[in-house]
């Protein structure tokens, strides 16, 4: 059974859709697991309906950024209008990693279980060490056609860090220290991590991943903090998590409108950053961003094509739209039933980069 897994273009924020038939549905019919929801929860919930989704199953919100999660409300609602039998949205996983009063849409999500719009809230933490390359179960068959566990973090850690416990980052407490990271796999290879949805986690979280055994080799990295983790030592930078993970393809999910902002944000205009960028070209990974931004284009927004590229099939990457630009917008892959990742439109999205040199300029993820 095909898979299909989106990369959304949600701007600077973060958004993954894991999309698979309905169990027990009608053909066209299908579920969406999330991984964060971006911002607006209107233009997801359009999107999904848009596709033929018509429950969620899972949403796993692997820290409490606003860019990861501020569309969560308007998406839960939207997803149920009435009549309704019963939540379409079944298990809210959020990471504890402050006080829960603290956690915007904790409280209320526990709310939203008594008023029906979703079935259970949960905490995204694996218990303990997981076995290498495993972690905490949110979703398998009969479920879904796939794996999804929570790799990070440690319970323990979790709750140290969240009771205001000093964590490993060398600037002192840092939330993004204990952001969730997911893995996928299929039922057939279950220690074999397909995809690495890796939020914003920072490096010291990696290192503790690598230090306590993990197998971190992946296929697929969503790469953290849109491509700038925070807290590289020594003993720790993009060099060693690009060792560590090894992926064929690295996706930045990263805002094309992040060029001119003010100083207290500049450094999100610079994601994803060079050295992150060119640790893993030298592990020969194929770099794929959600947008283009200034490291590709001396004014990124007046390329044509750097919003949402509209994708009118789930499964079949032949059938998707073109665009004038093939590298921004949501990035599509799709893992065969016999274990072939494809990813939809590479070489358009290759040579669309290519075509951006202005003045001599060449983007840092192209050779």
């Amino acid at each position: 059974m095909d898979i299909g897994i989106y990369c959304l273009d949600v701007g600077q924020g973060n958004c993954l859709a894991v999309v698979d038939p309905l169990p027990g549905g009608r053909p066209g019919h299908f579920q969406a697991s999330l991984i964060d929801v971006g911002t607006d929860g209107d233009r997801l919930a359009d999107w999904l309906h848009s596709i033929g989704v018509r429950k969620i199953p899972v949403i796993a919100l692997t820290h409490n950024d606003e860019d990861h999660i501020r569309g969560l409300a308007k998406l839960v609602h939207r997803f149920n209008p009435p009549p309704r039998r019963g939540p379409r949205v079944v298990q809210v996983f959020f990471l504890v990693d402050r006080d829960p009063a603290n956690i915007p849409l904790y409280l209320d999500a526990q709310s939203w279980v008594q008023d029906g719009l979703i079935a259970q809230v949960a905490r995204l933490e694996t218990p303990n060490a997981a076995p290498p390359g495993m972690g905490a179960t949110l979703i398998r068959e009969p479920f879904a056609t796939y794996r999804l566990h929570c790799a990070f973090p440690v319970f323990p850690y979790s709750e140290a860090v969240s009771r205001g416990a000093p964590s490993r980052s060398r600037t002192g407490t840092n939330p993004n220290d204990t952001s969730g990271v997911i893995r996928l796999a299929r039922p057939a290879n279950p220690s074999r991590t397909r995809i690495l949805f890796g939020g914003d986690l920072s490096y010291p979280g990696w290192q503790r991943m690598r230090d306590d055994g993990l197998d971190l080799q992946a296929d697929v990295l969503v790469a953290p903090h849109h491509g700038a983790p925070r807290g590289s030592s020594t003993a720790f930078g993009p060099a060693e998590l690009a060792a560590e993970t090894q992926p064929r393809f690295v996706l930045f999910s990263v805002g094309t409108r992040q060029r001119h902002v003010s100083a207290r944000n500049e450094a999100t205009a610079r994601h994803p950053l060079p050295d992150v960028v060119t640790a893993f070209r030298n592990q020969n990974s194929v770099i794929l961003c959600t947008q283009i931004s200034w490291r590709c284009h001396d004014d990124p927004e007046n390329v044509p094509g750097n919003s949402v590229i509209p994708l009118p099939s789930v499964i079949d990457p032949h059938a998707l739209s073109p665009s004038g630009s093939a590298c921004a917008g949501t990035i599509m892959l799709v893992l065969r039933g016999m274990g072939h990742l494809v990813v939809s439109r590479l070489t358009g999205h290759q040579a669309a980069v290519d075509a951006l040199q202005p003045n001599g300029h060449h983007p840092i993820c192209r050779p």
